[in-house]
Order: C-alpha cells, then sequence, then structure tokens
C-alpha cells in the first residue's frame, strides 16, 4: 500500500513513521494545541512530539508576523 501511495503522490520517501510526523504536523497546521498532539501521538515528553513537528522557515515566518504581539508596538 505505502508503495502505490509513494508512486500515486510521486514522493520518494514514506513510511509508517513519516506518517506520524505529517499527522502531528498537520494536527498543529490545522489548529491542535501541542498538548493535544502530544496526548494523541501517546508521547510522555512535550519534546518528543516537537520532534515530530515539520514547520518551513516560511510557516515559521508567517506565524510570527501573525501572533506577534509586539509588531503592534511602534
Amino acid at each position: 500500500m505505502l508503495n502505490k501511495l509513494k508512486k500515486d503522490l510521486n514522493i520518494d520517501i514514506l513510511s509508517p513513521h513519516r506518517f506520524r510526523h505529517l499527522y502531528a504536523t498537520q494536527l498543529l497546521r490545522n489548529g491542535a494545541d501541542i498538548y493535544s498532539v502530544k496526548e494523541l501521538m501517546g508521547h510522555q515528553r512535550l519534546e518528543i512530539t516537537q520532534r515530530y513537528i515539520d514547520f518551513t522557515n516560511e510557516e515559521i515566518k508567517q506565524n510570527n508576523f501573525k501572533y506577534n504581539s509586539l509588531k503592534n508596538f511602534e
């Protein structure tokens, strides 16, 4: 099944472990908080969950612009 998905999606690396990374990242992108993601992933420590998050530098910059309350100070 993974080989068919790899071919259909035209991606090189796909594994059950990679699905966990995608799942965690998508949960956060869609508004879940990291503590909920930690529990859903079955992790004991938040640091482990943080390793699963695959945000791009552009996403990090956009989040900073969107959520940084200091941007309103002149």
